[in-house]
């Protein structure tokens, strides 16, 4: 990015200033200086940053092509609105710069001559002492560090010197400023103008070295806690995303359950019997059981056996291999085939008496839990009983014999 910037200096005691026979004043100032100066960010083109370090590197400030346009510069009162050419010099030129340029540490001398009365009469009075170089540069906008640990922001490199304007507060410091070894009227103190929140203020070069690292020192930890700040929102939207997933599994966990316990509810509502499918359930059973005697014999115990089960027995005992795979509708077909033709004996009122016995009321002349007086015949019937009331519950619920 190439800018047009102002690096101010200061005319200091060594600058041998002197006045001609004719009143010009001349003097050998030192007009630029190495090191970081302060910028806003409009300054450089910046609109998203208030302050601009900018690091003038010693390589580019004595760099051959930048002293030689030290040389021959057209002095300025104060900076002029545009870059000074041949066709506006005579508009704004109020002096001129040599040709011999000496190198001072960190600052490079020219010599000058400054010949309008107007501006000598502002610098006897004390109030124009500084120098500032205006010039055009290109900025490497590259952050990095000087050899001495200072942070800079960008670098000036390829500097174009234009004029040297004559100044009330350089950018460059105090030391940039109009030297007067005749000690008769300048200024004892000279401040420097730094940029502090976009307000100019005047201050040593001590104190503008203070205020500068402070500046820094509170930008870097402005920017630290902004990527703290987006480091934790960062992580909180993280753990919001997991919590999310969380209750949206555990709901879709609540809604299967529900669900099934619909499903178990409607099964458990469905398999209820009322007292008439009840009864039906039993006698069937003892019918089923009286006819499978008849073909099994007395002794056949249906202890633990369904329905299904005495049935197949009957037709395994009748048939043999034959119903080997058959299901259990067409085992019921051949077991009411083979016992189509076997008659109940209800002289005694087996089914009647089977029925008052699953509801817990045997009829009399029956012996019935234990009260059998060692009757052989009424303990079977005993047992034949206590199986029938017992056969609606589970095997392993069902009482010990």
């Amino acid at each position: 990015m190439t800018l047009t910037m102002y690096d101010k200096v200061e005319l200091d005691d060594k600058a041998g200033v002197s006045y001609t026979a004719d009143g010009y004043l001349k003097a050998m100032p030192r007009i630029c200086r190495t090191g970081i100066q302060i910028y806003s960010g409009e300054e450089c083109g910046i609109v998203d940053k208030q302050v601009v370090r900018v690091y003038r590197d010693p390589d580019e400030v004595f760099k051959t092509d930048t002293v030689r346009g030290y040389t021959h510069l057209p002095l300025t009162d104060d900076h002029p609105p545009e870059m000074v050419t041949p066709k506006n010099w005579r508009q704004y030129a109020v002096g001129d710069t040599g040709d011999e340029v000496l190198r001072d540490g960190d600052t490079a001398r020219v010599p000058m001559m400054l010949r309008d009365a107007g501006v000598i009469a502002l610098y006897r009075a004390g109030t124009k002492r500084e120098l500032s170089v205006g010039y055009a540069c290109d900025l490497d906008f590259t952050p990095g560090k000087t050899a001495d640990g200072q942070e800079y922001d960008a670098r000036q490199i390829n500097i174009r010197p234009n004029h040297l304007a004559i100044v009330v507060a350089a950018r460059g410091g105090p030391r940039l400023n109009i030297g007067d070894n005749i000690g008769d009227d300048h200024m004892n103190t000279t401040l420097q103008k730094i940029l502090v929140d976009g307000i100019q203020c005047e201050m040593t070069d001590t104190a503008a070295a203070i205020v500068n690292k402070t500046i820094t020192g509170l930008q870097a930890t402005i920017d630290r806690l902004k990527a703290d700040a987006k480091k934790r929102d960062d992580d909180d939207e993280d753990e919001k995303k997991k919590c999310d997933a969380q209750i949206a599994t555990l709901d879709a966990k609540v809604k299967t359950q529900d669900a099934q316990i619909a499903t178990l509810t409607k099964q458990l509502s469905d398999s209820k019997l009322t007292p008439a499918q009840l009864d039906a359930l039993v006698k069937d059973r003892t019918d089923v059981f009286a006819k499978a005697q008849k073909v099994m014999g007395d002794r056949f115990d249906i202890t633990g056996k369904s329905v299904e089960d005495i049935r197949r027995a009957v037709v395994d005992k009748s048939l043999g291999d034959t119903a080997k795979g058959w299901n259990d509708e067409q085992v019921k077909i051949s077991f009411d085939t083979l016992t189509a033709n076997i008659k109940i004996d209800n002289r005694t009122g087996t089914v009647d008496h089977a029925i008052r016995v699953f509801s817990g009321k045997p009829g009399p002349g029956y012996g019935y839990h234990g009260d059998s007086n060692g009757d052989p015949q009424a303990q079977a019937y005993d047992a034949y009983c206590n199986d029938l009331s017992n056969a609606w519950m589970r095997p392993e619920d069902r009482p010990k014999q």
